[in-house]
């Protein structure tokens, strides 16, 4: 029935199935980024890292403060420590393009280091020492974790949306008949397919790839071979919080707006993915 469904629709509507299409496609990126934190570390410790969605919340933050501000930050109640970058005039509609171009830049790598520090101190502070105690108890300690980070994007940036100028190439690429596809959306796969790319080939051919997969085969057995678990799951955490962090920007240049409670409803999708 879908599939009748599908075709059904591709035949009447061949450019609207097309510009839907690749609509769902430019989303389902963006979930896929996020998506891949839960999946890594569900893969080695089998643990629901329920805090990754807020994790997420917090790049669309930094990334927020680095448009508008021109700052890389961080959250110090009360009151937040402040790196002025030199940015110059990049969210500005008369910006040059490579000035654009480096602000996006700058905000995939701050947002992408903000997020991975914090996943690491999450597994350090919460998660290690409960390794060995029963499954619930970790999961409890995630969903903790969540609230926390929750709350910090709320006292951070306060309980309204946070809106910020769009800095990405404005125009399409192609138009057919009724359909479009613009520059912006192609910016959120051109960066999305790379660091897919790069992470297959981490996990795979990397020596560390090949801990992290021996890790999650038997973490006793690996660590009887000289893999050092615990370093290991601690860079399982930081690749996926800059996995987690990279989605935040991209999503927050995207469509243009975050709010404190954006990280449930984006890690619910890619939990569900």
């Amino acid at each position: 029935l879908i599939g009748y469904w599908l075709i059904k629709n591709a035949v009447e509507s061949p450019d609207r199935f097309l510009e839907v299409t690749l609509i769902g496609i430019t989303n389902g990126s963006i979930y896929a980024l996020v998506a891949l934190g839960y999946t890594l570390v569900y893969g080695i410790i089998e643990l629901v890292n329920f805090a990754h969605g807020d994790n997420f919340m917090l790049g669309t933050f930094q990334t927020n403060g680095i448009v508008n501000d021109g700052s890389f930050q961080i959250p110090l109640f009360p009151t937040s420590f402040v790196l002025a970058l030199p940015l110059g005039t990049a969210a500005t509609a008369s910006s040059s393009s490579g000035q654009k171009i480096y602000t996006i830049l700058m905000c995939l790598f701050f947002s992408m280091l903000f997020c991975m520090v914090i996943n690491v101190s999450i597994e350090r502070i919460g998660y290690k020492p409960l390794r060995n105690q029963p499954r619930l108890v970790p999961l409890i300690t995630a969903i903790g974790f969540s609230f926390i980070l929750q709350d910090v994007g709320l006292v951070w940036k306060d309980a309204g949306p946070q809106p910020l100028p769009n800095i990405l190439p404005t125009g399409n690429i192609f138009h057919w008949r009724g359909a479009t596809y613009g520059w912006n959306d192609f910016i959120v796969i051109a960066v999305t397919i790379p660091l897919l790319i790069a992470l297959s080939y981490l996990v795979r051919s990397t020596r560390s790839g090949k801990a992290m997969r021996a890790t999650a085969q038997d973490m006793d057995a690996s660590s009887m071979m000289g893999i050092n678990v615990d370093r290991t799951i601690s860079f399982t955490f930081a690749l996926g919080g800059a996995l987690a962090g990279a989605a935040g920007a991209i999503y927050a240049l995207y469509i243009g707006t975050s709010k404190f409670d954006l990280g449930f409803r984006l890690g619910l999708f890619a939990f569900t993915a």
